[in-house]
This record gives C-alpha cells, structure tokens and sequence, in this order.
C-alpha cells in the first residue's frame, strides 16, 4: 500500500482537475449548419470583354464571395467582377465567408480567356485622280499590336504593294486592311472602296465577222479608232473556237466566240473595251453509205445486231434511229429485233472540230420471221374412204401452200384435195411459201390407211412328197395381192423354212395360212386345212427322253435364295426375310415364330427355318 503525503495530493487534484478542463474545452459549444455550394461549369470568355462579371454557385448561406485566382497575370477580382488581363487558363476559386449559423465553403473551376477581337478605327474611302500614280495606305486605329497587310480587290485598277497602291486604271476597288493576330488578339479586318477617277476614251465600232473554216486560215484584227493612244489586246471568250496570237485571230472549229478588244489607260484616260463577235462555219463531212439489211427472227428469240455507222472525215458523233421502233429499235448502235416488217434506219453525224453536223444517211433494215404452226392432227381412214381436203394451219405468213404426199400409192394429192389409195402409213407435208416478211416453212401430218379385209376362199386339203424341192401349197382363192405365210401344228411333220412349207417325215397335221397385207386390203383371217406328207421318213434327230422307270422327286420350292437374318438386342429377337416368304417356316426351340420381333425368355434359344422340307437356317442364340 502506497501513501501519498499532502504535497502529493494536492498535485493528483491539480492534474485531475486539468484533465477534467481540457476534455470540456474540446466539446463544441453549438452545432453549426452545412454551407452547400452548387455546381458551376468551367468558365470561358475572350480578352476584348475587358470585364466581366461572374455568377457565384448557388449555396443556402447568406455569406458573401470573395474571388481569386491562382494565376492573377490571367485576371484579378473584385467582389463577383473580374478584370481581363491576357489570354490564358488558370482556375478560379469561390469562397463564401462564414455567416450565422454557416461556415465558410469554396468552390473550384477552370477559367479560360481566349485572345479578343481588336476593335478598328476608321478606315475611310478615297477618291483619286489616276494621275496621281500612287498613294500611301494609313492603318486603322486599334488596340492589338498585330502586323497591317493590304489588297485589291481588282489589281488591273489598282495593285498594292506592302501600304503602297499603284493607280493603274479609272474605276473602283475596295481595299482591304487586314491586322496579324497576336497572342492577345485575333486577326481583324476592315475595308474601304478607292474610286480612281479618269477620262473614258471614245471607241469606235468593232464590227462582227463571220469566216468559213475551209476558205480563212487567219484575220489580223483592226483595233477600233479612239481618242487614247493607249495600246490593245485581243481575247477571245472561246478558244475552242478560234483563238488570237496578237492580233492574229486563228479559226479552230465551227461556233461562235466574243472577240473583246481593250485599251490599256494612257495620259489620263482609263482602259476601254468593245466587243465583236466572230462567227465560224463550218465545213461538210463526206459520209459513206448504209448497207441494207435483211435479218430473220427465229421464231423463239429475238436477236440484236450492232450496226457499222458510215465512214466520215469527220469525228462527230453518230446517232441512229428508227422509223418503226415496233419492228426495229435502236439502243445507241445496237439494234434490236422485235417484229417483222420494214424499218428505215437514219444515220445523222454531229459536228465535230471544223466540220459541220451531217445530211442524213438511211438505209432500209427488212425482218423477215420465221412462221410457226399449231400441230394438225393425225388421221386414220379406211381403204376407200371419201377424199380428205386440207385444211391449212394458222399462220401469220401469207405465204401460198404446196403439198406433198410422201408415198403416192398410198395418198395422191390435188390442190388441196387427198385421194387415198393403198393401205399403209403416209406422210403429208405442208409447205407455206416465202412472203415479203417471212421465210418459208414447213409442217407435217400422217394418214394411216387401214386395209379392207380381204375375201378368202377355200383352203382345200393339202399333200406333199418326201423330197420335194419347194412346197405345193395351193393358196385359197383371194382378192388381195398380199403375201401368204404358213405355220404348221406338228413340226414332226412338216416345217415351215424361209417361208416354204418342208417334208419331215410321212403323216398328217394341220396347216394354217394367213396373207399380209397388200392394196387397199389389210391382213386376211386365218385359215387352216389338213397337211398330208407322203413318201419317205427323214429321220429327225433323236431328243433325249425321260426314263420310265424314274423316281419323281419331290417338288422343291424355286426360292431357295431365301435368307434370314436374326439380330438379338436383350431379349427380343428380331428375324428378317430376303427373298419369298412361300413356303417358309420359322421355330424358335420349336415354338412357331413370326417374321419381326419375338420377345424370349433368358436361355439359350436355336432358330430353325425350313422352306418345304429343306433346313435353310439353323442357329442357337445364349438369351442372358
């Protein structure tokens, strides 16, 4: 245990005591209120303002603002009004001093002062006499510093060199005054109109002329009378036309130009000018010829052809055009082909240089097309029948018809008019003539002509020999001209070879004739007689014969190309068949399976298929 004498108290409440003071002096008295300060943009002016006087942000204190800046050879302030000093950025700070309740706040921002514009004094306008030759040019008041320069606004009156204009003709310039900018200061500029009085020469006339290119190469020009002695000059406001060396004028092409003739100033007069025009013609062109054209359309297209213009000595550009655009159209020098008929085609050449535009050139383009027809229809008569008249096709050509019968046996043709004759197949073709705007063309149609059936008599009962070098048929009685061909039952008999009917061995069977169409008749119906071979037997040629004894064996289906497949996934058995299906059996351990899926049990599984009595398939499947 510590004691503390009476000194050493009295220190402890002196120290507590201090602690006790300081701790109270620190605790604010009152609770001040926040100053807010609103936004405020960077701020921007230019010099010549000279003054200007800022907004403060917006704040809730009362308190006033004082200004500064951190460069003050920019700007300095008083109050809320600053005062420009030079171009130049620096920031500007708002302080608003504490008030009441409100303690101080500042706001910061950009401050940008451009250079100005200078403000110019007067620059007066003069009236001098061209005599006088030349004046000295004095600057306009301003406050920049910046450097004068000066110009004309026409230096044939007037021309200006450094603040020195030479008088060079009467008449009226404006003179511009323009100041250098500076670091403080924009350019500037400011004018003023000098007006050089002078006398105006008289001038006499200057008289249009008009030339042939091909008869004038040059004309010396003749100045017109004046009371100047002032020297001339010569232009010409188109030089494609003819253009001027001097007073040589030189004719390039035909056209028009202004010749101007112009004085310069001389012992106080000022320059003159007149004007003449000049009038060039120009020369023909010798053209060539067109060619005429003929062209045929195709009767499922319509071409287009480029077109040769004639040949020139000129270089003028050549247009051409149709007089019938439904028959011919022209798209620069290509011509396109729409219809038959007759166009004109007109060639025109544009001047060119010296020469003159073209006469006309035609020719005659002629489209001739191609007719095309609807198919006629087929026809089918009897041998006989009434005569057919033609009947033509439709056709935009008139163009005359011819015919012609491609067998005259069968059809003969007169006029228009058919007589049908032989039975058979005949072509009929229609020609139609060339016309003035179609070429010729042609169609086709066929006529079968069926054969009357002909009349056949009795076919009598026939006999040959053994050995005999050609048949003895005696053909029935008929009023066709056709052909015979025979067929015979028993070929152990007789046969029929090259059309001949042959001996093979003695006896009897049946023989059967038919005869072929001829004329006007067509096939006959068959007819059949007995055949009788007598005389010596050729003995055939032996074929192998079955055995009597012979065991049949049993009839075995012809699919033996069948072939299963069986897939097993899990417990089903999917069994599928290539080739017939006639006959077959499928067991599974021989249970009667189905082609497709079986659905089995867990064991082992065979598959037999048989097709009759035949195994064409025998597996044994593990079913897990």
């Amino acid at each position: 245990m510590v004691r503390l004498d009476n000194e050493g108290m009295k220190r402890k409440v002196v120290i507590a005591f201090a602690l006790v003071f300081s701790s109270l002096a620190s605790l604010p008295v009152a609770m001040g209120t926040t100053t807010l300060l609103g936004s405020i943009g960077a701020i921007t002016t230019t010099l010549d303002q000279g003054t200007v006087t800022v907004v403060a942000p917006t704040t809730n204190s009362p308190g006033a603002f004082t200004l500064s800046f951190d460069n003050p050879a920019i700007a300095t302030a008083k109050g809320l009004v600053v005062t420009l000093l030079s171009p130049g950025t620096t920031r500007i700070t708002f302080t608003q001093a504490a008030s009441g309740a409100y303690g101080s706040a500042t706001r910061t921002v950009q401050f940008y002062v451009r250079p100005g514009t200078p403000t110019l004094g007067a620059f007066a306008s003069k009236t001098v006499l061209l005599n006088v030759g030349s004046l000295l040019l004095t600057a306009p008041t301003s406050n920049s510093k910046g450097s004068w320069s000066y110009t004309s606004s026409d230096p044939t009156i007037a021309a200006v060199a450094g603040n020195k204009v030479t008088l060079l003709d009467g008449g009226k310039v404006t003179i511009t005054a323009t100041q250098a900018a500076t670091a403080e200061w924009l350019t500037a500029k400011t004018t003023m109109e000098l007006t050089i009085t002078a006398v105006t020469p008289t001038l006499g006339t200057f008289t249009n002329i008009t030339l042939t290119i091909d008869s004038i190469a040059k004309v010396d020009l003749t100045p017109p009378t004046s009371n100047s002695v002032g020297g001339w000059t010569f232009t010409s406001s188109n030089p494609a036309v003819a253009t001027i060396s001097g007073v040589t004028l030189t004719p390039l092409q035909a056209g028009t130009t202004t010749v101007t003739a112009k004085q310069s100033p001389s012992g106080g007069f000022s320059s003159g000018k007149t004007s003449m025009v000049v009038t060039v013609l120009a020369a023909d062109p010798v053209v060539g010829a067109l060619n005429d054209i003929t062209v045929v359309q195709n009767a499922t297209s319509s071409p287009s052809i480029s077109l040769v213009v004639p040949t020139s000595n000129s270089a003028g550009t050549w247009s051409l055009t149709s007089s019938d655009p439904k028959v011919v159209s022209i798209d620069g020098n290509n011509a396109q082909i729409n219809a038959p008929g007759k166009s004109t085609i007109t060639a025109r050449q544009a001047a060119s240089a010296k020469f003159g535009p073209s006469k006309p050139v035609t020719m005659t383009f002629t489209v001739k097309g191609t007719p095309t027809y609807s198919a006629l229809p087929n026809l089918e008569k009897l041998a006989g029948d009434p005569d057919v008249v033609i009947t033509n096709p439709v056709s935009k050509s008139d163009g005359a018809w011819t015919y012609v019968s491609s067998d005259s046996k069968i059809a003969t043709i007169s006029g228009n008019t058919i007589k049908l004759g032989d039975a058979g197949l005949v072509t009929i073709t229609l020609t139609q003539a060339a016309a003035p705007y179609w070429v010729a063309g042609t169609t086709q149609f066929t006529i079968r002509v069926l054969g009357v059936t002909p009349t056949i008599g009795t076919f009598d009962a026939q006999q040959i020999s053994m050995g005999d070098s050609q048949s003895k048929i005696k053909n029935p009685t008929s009023n066709s001209p056709g052909q015979w061909s025979y067929s015979v039952l028993d070929e152990k008999v007789a046969k029929v070879v090259n059309g001949v009917v042959v001996a093979v061995a003695p006896g009897k069977t049946t023989l059967s004739a038919t005869q072929a169409p001829g004329g006007k008749y067509g096939q006959s119906n068959m007819v059949q007689t007995t055949l009788t071979v007598i005389g010596k037997a050729i003995t055939p040629t032996p074929s192998p014969t079955p055995s009597a004894t012979a065991t049949p064996k049993p009839s075995v289906p012809a699919e033996t190309t069948t072939a299963l497949k069986v897939v097993v996934v899990k417990r089903v058995m999917t069994i599928s068949v290539t080739g017939s299906k006639t006959g077959l059996r499928i067991r599974i351990n021989g249970v009667n399976a189905k082609i497709g899926k079986n659905t089995v049990s867990a064991g082992t599984k065979t598959v037999i298929a048989t097709l009759g009595t035949k195994v064409i398939y025998m597996k044994a499947f593990v079913i897990k």
